[in-house]
Order: C-alpha cells, then sequence, then structure tokens
C-alpha cells in the first residue's frame, strides 16, 4: 500500500512539475518582457553554492588517495544538495528558456546574436549527448543531459551588459568560494588541506582544495577568477590587491601543475590584447626612442641566455636524467593517464561510429576495469571519441573551430577575456574535459562565461553597426 502511495505521490508530483514548469516560464516572460536583462547570470551563483554545498556535506579526507573529482559519494548524495542542484536546474533552465524567448521577441530568431555558433553549439550537444545517449553500445536516457543544451542556448542569446554582469558574478561568486575554503580550515583542516601531500616543490606543503572537489578544480577556477577581476576589477583599490593575493595564494596552495602552466600563457596572452597597441606605438615613438630601445635590448639579452643554456648548459644529460626519474616519468604519461587513454581507445575500436556511451567510466565500467579514478577520459577529445565515437569527434572539432574564430575576432573588445578563456579551456583539455555537456557543474564555469563574453561581443558589434547605418542614412546627411 505504501509502496502505491509512494508511486502516486510521485506521478502527482510529475504533473505538477509539468504544469508548473512551462506556466513559469511564460509568467517570467511575461513579466521581463519590457526588460533588456534576464536573470540567467545570477545561475553562476547557484552553480558555485552547489558545488561548495556538496563539497561540505561529502565528509571528505583529502589525504584519502581514494578521492575523486567528479565521482558521486558512496550511498548518494545528502538531500541538502540533491534538492538544491534541482532548485538550481530549474532556476537555469527557466532563465535560459525565458533569455531564448525574449530574444526572439525582439530579434525574430533563436538563434542569437551568433547564429553559426549557436549551431555549432547544437550540434556539440547532438553529437556528444543525444547520439550516445541513444545510439550508443549502452543507450542510457536522463533528462538532466538535456540541460546544458538549454542553458548553453540561452547564454548565447545575453547581450553585452548581461556579460558584464556575468563576469562580475563569476568574479564574486569564485572568490567568495575561495574565502569559503579558507574560512572552513581552521576547523577541519584535512577537509580543505591535503596534509600528506608529498609531490609539490616545497616539500611538506599541504594541498588546498578548499570548497572545491578536488585541487585541479580549484586551480582552475582560481584562473577564472583572477581573469575576471581583471578585466572587471573591485571599486576600491585595496579591495583589489586583497583580491589579487588571495587569488594568487590561493593558486600556488592548489599545487596544480596544469593551473600553474596553462596560466602563465594565458595571463600574458591577456596583457598583450590590453596593452600591445600601446606598447607598439611607444616603441615606434620616435621622440621617446628609450622605452623601444629597452624592449628590444631585453628581447637580445633573452636570446643571448637561451643560446648561452643551450651551447653550455648540457641540457642533452639533464633532460636525460629528468625524464628516467619518477617525476619525468609521470609527465611523460601525464601522472598515468596513459592507461586511460589505452582503456579510452580500446572502446573507441569496438563501437567506432557511436561510441561506447554515457556510462563510460561510471562505477561500474571504473570497477571492470580497476581504476576508481578515472572518472572521465583525461582528455577532451579522446573521452568524446570514446564515448561518442566519429559523430561525436566531427562535432567537437567543429565547435572548437567555430568558438576559435569567435574568440579571436573579438580578442581586443574583450579586452582579451573571450581568447583566454578559450586558451585556458583549450590547455586544460589536454588532460581533463572542460567542454563536457553531460551536466552542469563548477567545471561548466569556464565553458558558460565563453560563451556568453563572444555573445555580448557579437550583440554589441550587430547595434554599433546599426547605429553607423542609421547615422549615414540620416535624411541630414543625405541632404548633406
Amino acid at each position: 500500500m505504501t509502496e502505491y502511495l509512494l508511486y502516486a505521490g510521485m506521478g502527482v508530483f510529475a504533473i505538477f512539475a509539468a504544469i508548473a514548469l512551462p506556466a513559469g516560464i511564460i509568467g517570467i516572460t511575461h513579466l521581463l518582457r519590457n526588460h533588456r536583462i534576464g536573470y540567467l547570470h545570477l545561475g553562476i551563483y547557484g552553480i558555485l553554492l552547489i558545488s561548495g554545498i556538496k563539497t561540505l556535506f561529502s565528509n571528505r579526507v583529502l589525504a584519502n588517495n581514494s578521492v575523486t573529482p567528479d565521482a558521486t559519494p558512496l550511498g548518494g548524495l545528502h538531500p541538502i544538495p540533491a534538492w538544491g542542484q534541482r532548485a538550481v536546474s530549474v532556476f537555469l533552465i527557466m532563465m535560459a528558456l525565458e533569455r531564448i524567448i525574449h530574444y526572439l521577441q525582439q530579434h525574430k530568431t533563436i538563434l542569437g546574436p551568433a547564429p553559426l555558433l549557436t549551431l555549432a553549439y547544437i550540434g556539440f550537444w547532438f553529437g556528444t549527448v543525444a547520439s550516445p545517449m541513444f545510439f550508443g553500445e549502452i543507450p542510457t536516457f536522463a533528462h538532466e543531459r538535456f540541460y546544458t543544451l538549454l542553458i548553453g542556448w540561452g547564454a548565447l542569446c545575453l547581450n553585452k551588459h548581461e556579460s558584464d554582469l556575468t563576469i562580475i558574478a563569476a568574479r564574486n561568486g569564485l572568490f567568495l568560494t575561495m574565502i569559503g575554503g579558507y574560512m572552513v580550515a581552521p576547523i577541519n583542516p584535512s577537509f580543505v588541506f591535503d596534509l600528506t601531500y608529498s609531490q609539490g616543490l616545497i616539500p611538506g606543503l599541504p594541498r588546498f582544495a578548499g570548497l572545491a572537489p578536488h585541487p585541479v578544480f580549484l586551480g582552475m577556477l582560481t584562473q577564472m577568477a583572477l581573469f575576471s577581476l581583471w578585466v572587471q576589477p573591485f571599486a576600491r583599490s585595496w579591495l583589489n590587491r586583497c583580491a589579487w593575493g588571495i587569488g594568487l595564494l590561493t593558486l600556488f596552495l592548489a599545487q596544480s601543475k596544469t593551473a600553474w602552466v596553462s596560466f602563465v600563457p594565458c595571463a600574458l596572452t591577456m596583457f598583450i590584447c590590453i596593452n600591445g597597441q600601446q606598447i607598439l606605438t611607444r616603441m615606434a615613438d620616435t621622440r621617446h626612442p628609450e622605452f623601444g630601445i629597452a624592449i628590444l635590448i631585453s628581447l637580445c639579452a633573452a636570446m643571448m641566455l637561451v643560446g648561452c643554456l643551450l651551447l653550455f648548459g648540457d641540457l642533452d644529460a639533464k633532460l636525460d636524467h629528468f625524464f628516467n626519474s619518477d617525476e619525468g616519468a609521470q609527465l611523460t604519461s601525464l601522472t598515468g593517464r596513459d592507461k586511460i587513454w589505452a582503456v579510452a581507445f580500446a572502446e573507441w575500436h569496438r563501437n567506432p561510429i557511436f561510441g561506447y556511451g554515457l556510462k563510460l567510466f561510471d562505477e561500474d565500467f571504473r570497477a571492470m576495469i580497476g581504476m576508481s579514478a578515472a572518472t572521465h577520459g583525461h582528455n577532451q577529445f579522446i573521452d568524446v571519441l570514446a564515448r561518442s565515437g566519429l559523430i561525436g569527434a566531427i562535432s567537437l572539432i567543429l565547435y572548437t573551430f567555430a568558438l576559435l574564430v569567435y574568440a579571436l575576432r573579438y580578442a581586443i573588445s574583450s579586452q582579451g577575456l573571450s581568447i583566454t578563456l578559450f586558451l585556458a579551456l583549450a590547455l586544460r583539455s589536454v588532460s581533463e574535459v572542460p567542454m563536457t555537456l553531460h551536466g552542469y557543474g563548477v567545471e561548466f564555469v569556464g565553458h558558460m562565461m565563453l560563451l556568453i563574453v563572444i555573445a555580448g561581443q557579437t550583440q554589441q558589434q550587430k547595434k554599433s553597426v546599426r547605429s553607423i547605418k542609421s547615422l549615414n542614412f540620416h535624411p541630414a546627411n543625405c541632404a548633406a
């Protein structure tokens, strides 16, 4: 009897949700029909908040090597983060659909200001989610898989003002996440620090994870926070200095070599995009040639230093000694990821067109291959190839190319943020899967930011072009 009542209650709830969700979307669209901005950007706060709550309820001990960044805790999620996740999902879906409908009302299209990128994103979702979900070797259906389609689509319908609000939300939310981790440290040090970590640059220095699922994730999030701070600084200078100090300290304590290696070229790219024109102008200034001379002397000195190292540094012997060491072996195999890649390639060879399916590297699969920490393919292309086959791999290549084209187009106007976010995702894709659309989490924040920045810049450019055209065809100008 109790079982029947339970099923009846679930049925009533499903019917209520099926009615309430579209009704809520219609109501919100009506209320915001005259508003230039929606509230999708606030979803970043929700994603980061739920991620932190999941971590707090996980009872993890970082010193335990069995802790994996993406695995669901044994026994499932605690009810609080589970229901919180559902609430955030509903909010994101409603806000995304509201933005799509709003853009349709304003511009008579649902493809957003960058239709080619929107089509590439939709194709990427169909190739890497829908295709393996229905046609993979192990088909599996879950309504959660559709969320990223709607969220990303809605993100591609935002304007420049909403793009700025998104960057501010990411900045605030990410720094609050870092501060929250430091606040937990005095209460439960082993929860936020790996006190037994011994592979860092400084022996005995604990590895910091904070409220992120894993130190590797924290390194990635800290990069996003610093890039957002660079483009959208706080109003008070002392607060900016504190934020930079907290961010750089967190990036160091996370001891993620992937994040360190990625941060240098990304920061250099952003610096060049922001200051490159000014530097070139000063170098070409014949009235004050000191700056240009100093730059040329510095470049010559750097080239001489590199040449001396190559000639007299005995690099061959040192490199040979390094690659024969434990650290060198970890580097060449990317800390054992080559074994995971071998498994992924084997699954792809068995299912070349549609792949294994979305259940690849789930708990049962990890138990079967004896790799409890292998929650994904540890390389974006290899993971997509194994899960989605050639269909998914082709969609990934096309989507990545579209992202690159738009990121380069708006590199200067976005103060380097578009190309920097793309570069960060590309570098992280070598050993992780930051562009996966199977679900959304902290990994999705950087991807979502990139889509919104591109959409905002595209809409701003189209607005500027319309203004110029209207000015050129103004009756007064025509008469003149």
